[in-house]
């Protein structure tokens, strides 16, 4: 009998104690969910205008930040489908509670090799660079590009 009460026992502390772990995993996991959606939803929602009337369409098709040291990496990944090459000649990125971060050096690169200074129609790149910002990672942050005349922005 006593060792019936023991297994009894120890079942329901598995029990007890995998229901926790769900319950932490939900608390964590949620917030990082709704984010991503936040995120996937404001993708496509960047300043176009401009860029439309030239030609010009360049969409954020996802983007992911890596902190170290002093400084903040950021890869992004657009797709240009407009009719019309875009030269950006500075970036600037706004961390919303730090301020506006000026980036004169950034790589565009094609086919995951090939540099280039322009983004051609019709063509996926990655844009990497780094900006001297250490603090928490904020939910989103504003790309900006600026070249010919022409500024596109993008939420991250």
């Amino acid at each position: 009998m006593q060792r019936r009460r023991k297994a009894v026992s120890e079942m329901l502390a598995a029990l007890i104690l995998i229901m926790i772990v769900v319950a932490g995993f939900s608390i964590l996991v949620y917030p990082q969910l709704q984010r991503y959606i936040t995120t996937s939803q404001q993708l496509g929602n960047g300043s176009q205008t401009e860029g439309t009337n030239a030609g010009v369409q360049i969409s954020l098709v996802y983007a992911y930040a890596a902190q170290s040291g002093s400084v903040t990496s950021v890869t992004a990944y657009l797709d240009s489908y407009g009719t019309s090459s875009f030269t950006p000649s500075s970036l600037i990125v706004d961390v919303p509670g730090a301020g506006a971060f000026t980036v004169a050096s950034f790589t565009i690169t094609y086919n995951g090799g090939n540099t280039e200074t322009t983004i051609a129609p019709g063509q996926t790149v990655e844009l990497q660079f780094s900006i001297s910002y250490t603090g928490a990672m904020p939910s989103a942050y504003y790309i900006t590009a600026v070249g010919g005349g022409l500024s596109l922005t993008w939420t991250a």
